[in-house]
C-alpha cells in the first residue's frame, strides 16, 4: 500500500454535515508527525516524537508504589513542577505563578496566591507558614522581591521580607532557618552570593556566609542539616576553595566554612537527596568524584567516598534525573531519560537505594519530564509541566507501529539509531512485508542510509541496505523498483549523481538513469509512479522540443526517455508537489491544488472548494471524495471528486495555523481517515494532538467500484 504521496483505496461515501470528533482513545505521539504508511495490520508513524502513548491529559498524577496508576485521583488542571507534603495526607504544589493543592479527600484546588513576575520555582512549610521563592516583585498586591511568606490559614502575605535583588530557585528550612538558593548578589540588604541563610522568625539575613564566587551562576537545591549543607548548581567555586568547589559544596552549617568533601561534578547539579548518611546527587554531569558515571551518584557523607550504587542511564538528552524520593529501601527517580539499566523506562523508575537496580514495578512511560516526585503514605505525586500520557512506548527512535483499528501500539520497537545520535529519519513506506526507510545524518559529511525493516519485530533486514553519500530529497515505488533523487555521488561506493534506480529486493543500483541533465542542479522535492511513467516535481524551468517544463516534467519509467507531459497552470508560477495518483489523474498540491491528465498533462476544470490553496501539504482520494491537509483554516477539509465541492462533513482539527502548525499526512485505510502532523483536536476531558483518527461514514452499496492505477515499473 502506497504513503500519502501516491494512494489507492476503496469507496466511501457522503456524510450529513457535522463537526466529526476524532476517536478519544486512540495513542497519540508527543511531537509531529511527519509521514505514516499502511501494511500488515498497522499504521506506521514517522515525526520528531519520541514517546506515543494512551492519553492522560493531568500533569499531576498519583500513583502506587508499585507505579500503578490511582485514578480515583482527579485529574489536575493545573500544571505541577514541584510538590512538598501538606501534612494532612496530600500535597502543596507549584508552577510557573500558582500554588496548586491536591488534598487527601482527593480534590484539588488553587490557593488565593497571585504574583506579578514569572515563576514560582519552590516552595517549603512550617507549620502554617508557606515560603514561596522565585522571580516576582509582589504577592497578592504587596511587595515581596523574589521571597515571601504566605499564612496558609488566611491566605495573606505575612510581614516576613528578606527581599532579593536576583531570582530564587531553591528554599530548605532547618530549625529557625530559611535557606534560600538562586542567582542574587544581595538579600536582606547584605551581600551574599547565590545562597543565603535568613532567620525564619524576623526575615533578616543571618551571618552564615558560604560566599559562592560573584560571577556567573546559580544554586538549585540545598540541602540542610544540624552540622552541614550541601547545595548544587551551577557555579565555579565557593570561598575561593582550593581545589575550586565546582557544581556543588559542602559546608559548616555554623561558620559556613568549606567542608573536605568535594565531589567536583563536571556539570549542572539539579536535585540533592539526603538518606542518613548517603547522600544521592543528580544532575547532568558526566564525571563526578573523577570517576565517569552520568547524571545519578550516591556519596557517604561520613568520609565523603563514591558508593558502589551505579545506575546505568544510557541516554545523552537532557539531564538525567530531575528529583528524588525515598520509600523504605527504594528509590523514586524522575527526569528526561528514556531507559534505566538496559529497560525501557520513561522518565520516571524505581531503584534499589543501595546497588541502584531497577525494582519490578507496574511498566510505566512518562510522556513529559518529571520535575518532581513526592511521596505520601503509599502514594506517589509525580510532577510534570506538560503530560500527554503515562503509559505507553519510549524509544520509538521517531518511528511506531499502530493497530490499524484501536490506535494502540503493538510494541513493534524500530532497530534504528535515534534522530538524538544525529540520524533523522525522513520517510517511510509499506511494501512487500517491509517497512523501508530513508535516514540521514544531519552533520558533514552528509549521508544518507535507505534500509528495511521487518513489519513483525522492528529488526533490520540484512539482505537490503543502499549507502547514498549525500542527501536525499525525494523517493518513489514501483513494483521491484525504488527510484531516488536528491543531492549525492555515490550509491553503494558507485558515482551516481543526484538520480538512482534501485533494486527493491537486493539494494543494488540498476543501470538505470532520467535525464537529469535538463533539470541541471535543481531541487527534485517529490516523486511518484504510475502505469510506468515516473512523475517527477522540483524546482527547475526547462524546453525540450519547444516544450517547456515548469517545476513538472515525466519520465517513461523504463527507458528514462522525457516524455511530453508538462501541465501549464494560469497565474504565476507557484510551489507544485505530486500529492496522489488516481484513476489516471495526478493531483498537484502545494500553493494549488489541481488535477490533470495523467498522459496528455491537460489540466480539468475540477478546482475545489475552500482555503486549501494557501498551503496543502497532503491530499488523499477515497471513492467519491477527495481529503485536503495542510497549513491552512480549518486545516482539513473533503471535496466531490466530481464536483470539487466542499462537502459539509468537517473533522475537527485546531492549531493549524498557529506558529507551525499544519497537517503534514493523511492516510485513509478502510472505514478510517489517519491525521498527522502539529495540530490539536478536541477530546471528552482535554485535547490531543499530533496524530488522530476519525471513523468516515459506512460504505452505501450499488457504489460502482473504484479503478485501481498500475504502480509497476520494470527499468
Amino acid at each position: 500500500m502506497k504513503r500519502s504521496l501516491l494512494i489507492t483505496l476503496t469507496v466511501c461515501v457522503a456524510i450529513s454535515g457535522f463537526s466529526q470528533l476524532a476517536n478519544p482513545d486512540s495513542w497519540v505521539p508527543d511531537a509531529r508527525v511527519h509521514h505514516m504508511t499502511h501494511g500488515d495490520g498497522k499504521i506506521f508513524s514517522q515525526g520528531d516524537f519520541r514517546w506515543v502513548g494512551e492519553p492522560y491529559g493531568g500533569a499531576g498524577p498519583v500513583l502506587n508504589l508499585d507505579l500503578s496508576h490511582d485514578a480515583t485521583f482527579p485529574l489536575t488542571n493545573f500544571r505541577v513542577e514541584g510538590a512538598i507534603p501538606d501534612d494532612a495526607g496530600g500535597w502543596y504544589t507549584f508552577s510557573d505563578g500558582f500554588v496548586g493543592h491536591i488534598k487527601a479527600d482527593k480534590t484539588t484546588e488553587v490557593l488565593p496566591i497571585t504574583i506579578t513576575g514569572s515563576s514560582i520555582n519552590d516552595i517549603a512549610k512550617s507549620g502554617n507558614i508557606l515560603y514561596i521563592v522565585g522571580q516576582f516583585g509582589t504577592v497578592n498586591g504587596t511587595p515581596r522581591n523574589h521571597v515571601a511568606a504566605v499564612d496558609l490559614t488566611t491566605n495573606t502575605v505575612t510581614a516576613w521580607n528578606p527581599g532579593s535583588n536576583g531570582t530564587v530557585y531553591s528554599v530548605a528550612l532547618f530549625g529557625g532557618t530559611v535557606y534560600i538558593g538562586g542567582s542574587f548578589s544581595v538579600i536582606g540588604g547584605l551581600t551574599r552570593h547565590k545562597i543565603a541563610a535568613i532567620d525564619a522568625a524576623t526575615g533578616a539575613t543571618t551571618t552564615w556566609n558560604a560566599n559562592v564566587v560573584s560571577s556567573f551562576g546559580y544554586v538549585f537545591d540545598i540541602v540542610p542539616t544540624a552540622t552541614s549543607v550541601y547545595f548544587g548548581g551551577s557555579f565555579s567555586n565557593v570561598a575561593s576553595g582550593s581545589p575550586s568547589r565546582t557544581n556543588f559544596a559542602a559546608v559548616n552549617a555554623t561558620t559556613g566554612a568549606l567542608l573536605s568533601f568535594n565531589p567536583r561534578p563536571n556539570d549542572w547539579v539539579l536535585d540533592l537527596l539526603l538518606d542518613g548518611t548517603t547522600l544521592y546527587i543528580s544532575g547532568e554531569y558526566t564525571q563526578i568524584a573523577s570517576v565517569a558515571r552520568y547524571g545519578l551518584t550516591a556519596f557517604d557523607t561520613g568520609t565523603g567516598s563514591l558508593l558502589s550504587f551505579n545506575p546505568i542511564f544510557p541516554d545523552t538528552y537532557g539531564g538525567p534525573v530531575n528529583a528524588m524520593a525515598i520509600d523504605g529501601t527504594n528509590l523514586y527517580v524522575g527526569g528526561d531519560f528514556l531507559s534505566v539499566n538496559g529497560t525501557d523506562q520513561a522518565k520516571i523508575a524505581v531503584l534499589n537505594k543501595t546497588t541502584g537496580a531497577s525494582v519490578s514495578t507496574v511498566q510505566r512511560n512518562f510522556s513529559d519530564e518529571v520535575y518532581a516526585i513526592s511521596i505520601v503514605g503509599t502514594k506517589v505525586l509525580v510532577g510534570c509541566y506538560y503530560l500527554l500520557g503515562i503509559t505507553g512506548e519510549s524509544n520509538t527512535r521517531s518511528l511506531i507501529a499502530l493497530d490499524e483499528t484501536t490506535g494502540h501500539g503493538v510494541g513493534w520497537v524500530p532497530q534504528l539509531p535515534s534522530f538524538y545520535d544525529g540520524w533523522y529519519t525522513r520517510d517511510i513506506h509499506f511494501q512487500n512485508d517491509r517497512l523501508y526507510y530513508w535516514q540521514s545524518f544531519d552533520t558533514p559529511p552528509y549521508e544518507t542510509v535507505i534500509g528495511a525493516l521487518d513489519s513483525d519485530d522492528g529488526s533490520i533486514d540484512p539482505t537490503f541496505n543502499v549507502d547514498i553519500t549525500g542527501t536525499v530529497t525525494a523517493w518513489a515505488f514501483a513494483s521491484n523498483t525504488l527510484y531516488v533523487a536528491g543531492n549525492f555521488t555515490h550509491v553503494n561506493g558507485i558515482a551516481q549523481s543526484r538520480f538512482a534506480a534501485i533494486n527493491l529486493t537486493t539494494g543494488s543500483l540498476l543501470p538505470f538513469a532520467i535525464s537529469t541533465s535538463s533539470i541541471g542542479g535543481a531541487y527534485i522535492s517529490s516523486m511518484a509512479v504510475s502505469n510506468n511513467v515516473l512523475y517527477v516535481s522540483g524546482d527547475y524551468q526547462f524546453t525540450d522540443g519547444g516544450i517547456m517544463r515548469t517545476q513538472l516534467a515525466a519520465w517513461d519509467a523504463t527507458t528514462g526517455t522525457l516524455l511530453p507531459w508538462a501541465p501549464q497552470f494560469p497565474g504565476p508560477v507557484g510551489s507544485y508537489d505530486i500529492g496522489a495518483i488516481h484513476n489516471g489523474k495526478v493531483y498537484i498540491i502545494g500553493s494549488i491544488v489541481r488535477r490533470v491528465n495523467a498522459i496528455t498533462g491537460a489540466v480539468d476544470a475540477w478546482i475545489p472548494d475552500g482555503d486549501a490553496s494557501e498551503g496543502a501539504g497532503s491530499i488523499a482520494v477515497h471513492g467519491n471524495y477527495v481529503y485536503i491537509a495542510g497549513g491552512f483554516s480549518p486545516g482539513l477539509i473533503r471535496v466531490g471528486i466530481v464536483s470539487g465541492s466542499r462537502t459539509p462533513w468537517q473533522p475537527s482539527v485546531d492549531d493549524v495555523e498557529d506558529s507551525e502548525g499544519s497537517i503534514n499526512t493523511l492516510l485513509v485505510e478502510g472505514n478510517k481517515l489517519y491525521v498527522g502532523g502539529n495540530f490539536s483536536f478536541p477530546r471528552p476531558d482535554d485535547s490531543g494532538q499530533y496524530f488522530a483518527m476519525f471513523d468516515l461514514p459506512a460504505e452505501v452499496a450499488n457504489e460502482p467500484p473504484q479503478i485501481l492505477s498500475n504502480t509497476s515499473a520494470t527499468p
